[in-house]
């Protein structure tokens, strides 16, 4: 092949090759719009539909450029061995199936802008659909919180009537329970100075209940001590008597000479039995005389006898006093 054909030829391959990589070029320009547009935008049933459709004839020709570029890398392959032997004879018959490839190429990459615009096309109306709906959304929305508030308006008013309704038909009644209200409150005013009083005189009970308790148990304690003075007294006494007794005994075996006694004063006249020990008056036993010399040896035990007979005589008497 001459140079100047050959020249010509790689021209025309290049200008294509440029063509080819604008088309290429514009396709991924439209498929990052396609991609913009599925991201931007709310999806709906009938829309992911057609974006499915557009991502399928996308990928076909994303497989189609991919394919272009193989062939590209073919012909600069070519053009390499063409420049290196120009004598080859079937090169004009591979530029013939490059073009071939190319318009085909062409014409697909044709018909995929034509189905991508069809494709927007769809795609803007059913947005321009779905803002519609939107903006029909908002609007019910709208409506629905207008009549929402009017309602809770009319059954607030409502029951604000209701309230006030209710209220005038209490109010007599109110009115009369405020009446028996301060009628007590004035009974109570009243009734302060008598409950003053009779906590007053209820205090004062009090305190003689207190008193009185305090003087029951003084009189029960001292009671209480008179009977066991008394007890004390009653032993002693007791004692005293088993003692007169055996004195007694022992005294009516020795003569006493009723002459030296005073009948109406002394206590020698007193004679105590085993039956009364605390002195039932007696008359006293009379003794034989005897001679001096035994009145002389039982002087000792008279005048003994004569001073228990005493002191018995006032213990009886303080006893007596005492249990009165």
């Amino acid at each position: 092949m001459p140079a100047a054909e050959y020249n010509e030829v790689k021209s025309v391959l290049a200008s294509k090759l440029d063509e080819l990589s604008a088309a290429k070029e514009k396709f991924f320009e439209a498929m990052d719009k396609v991609n913009h547009l599925t991201t931007t935008t709310i999806s709906t049933e009938k829309h992911t539909e057609i974006l499915s459709v557009i991502r399928h004839e996308l990928r076909a020709k994303s497989s189609e450029c991919e394919q272009f570029e193989n062939e590209r890398q073919v012909v600069i392959s070519l053009l390499d061995n063409v420049s290196s032997d120009p004598s080859r004879e079937n090169l004009l018959d591979r530029l013939r199936l490059f073009v071939g490839a190319y318009v085909s190429a062409k014409n697909g990459l044709t018909a995929a802008e034509d189905n991508y615009r069809t494709t927007f096309s769809k795609f803007q109306s059913t947005k321009e659909q779905l803002c519609s709906l939107q903006t029909e959304l908002r609007e019910l929305v709208e409506n629905h919180e207008i009549e929402l508030a009017r309602v809770r308006e009319d059954m607030t008013n409502k029951q604000k009537i209701d309230l006030e309704e209710k209220s005038r038909e209490h109010a007599p009644d109110m009115e009369a329970l405020s009446g028996e209200l301060e009628k007590y409150r004035t009974e109570q005013q009243k009734l302060i100075p008598k409950v003053d009083e009779l906590q007053a005189e209820l205090d004062k009970a009090n305190e003689e209940i207190r008193k009185l308790r305090s003087s029951l148990t003084a009189q029960t304690e001292y009671a209480q001590a008179a009977n066991e003075a008394a007890a004390a007294h009653e032993q002693h006494a007791k004692a005293l008597a088993s003692h007169l007794d055996s004195l007694k005994l022992e005294h009516g075996k020795c003569p006493t000479r009723l002459d030296l006694v005073d009948a109406q004063t002394s206590p020698v006249r007193i004679s105590f039995t085993p039956d009364s020990p605390l002195g039932h008056a007696n008359e006293p036993s009379t003794a034989p005389p005897t001679s001096k010399q035994d009145g002389r040896t039982s002087s000792a035990r008279r005048k003994k006898y004569e001073e228990l007979k005493t002191v018995a005589f006032e213990i009886k008497e303080k006893l007596i006093q005492r249990t009165k």
